[in-house]
């Protein structure tokens, strides 16, 4: 397991495994995986551990998709000569980039304290 972690992060399996595989599936995976269980912990109004299982969450997905996002481009740069890359693989190739910085955004935003996970209904303002 730790080799094929290591063969993505070197770029050393091909394009299409690093962006189909360790990247689609594994986004989709865990989202299907945390999707449920936050939707359980806000029902049952659990707002300590509501708030601990999304740091953490957010803390492996900012790490999730570091590792994704080298290893795709790692991946395309290896296997793809710069005449050979049409805009899709470019694309592909950038779209973990962009998903890791909207993880790390987000955590920063977790971590100052700027965004923070209430269970209370927002009081509405009222129209000027």
């Amino acid at each position: 397991m730790l080799n094929y972690l290591a063969a993505h992060w070197r770029g050393e399996l091909s394009f299409k495994r690093s962006f189909f595989i360790n990247y689609l599936l594994i986004n989709l995976f865990l989202n299907l995986l945390t999707q449920p269980v936050l939707s359980w912990l806000f029902e049952k109004k659990e707002e300590i551990i509501l708030s601990y299982f999304f740091l953490n969450t957010q803390i492996a997905a900012a790490c999730i998709s570091c590792w994704q996002a080298v290893g795709v481009r790692r991946s395309l740069l290896k296997h793809y000569s710069p005449k050979d890359r049409t805009p899709l693989l470019l694309i592909g190739g950038y779209l973990p980039f962009i998903s890791f910085i909207l993880a790390a955004y987000s955590l920063t935003l977790l971590l100052s304290g700027e965004a923070t996970l209430s269970l209370q209904k927002p009081v509405p303002t009222p129209p000027l």
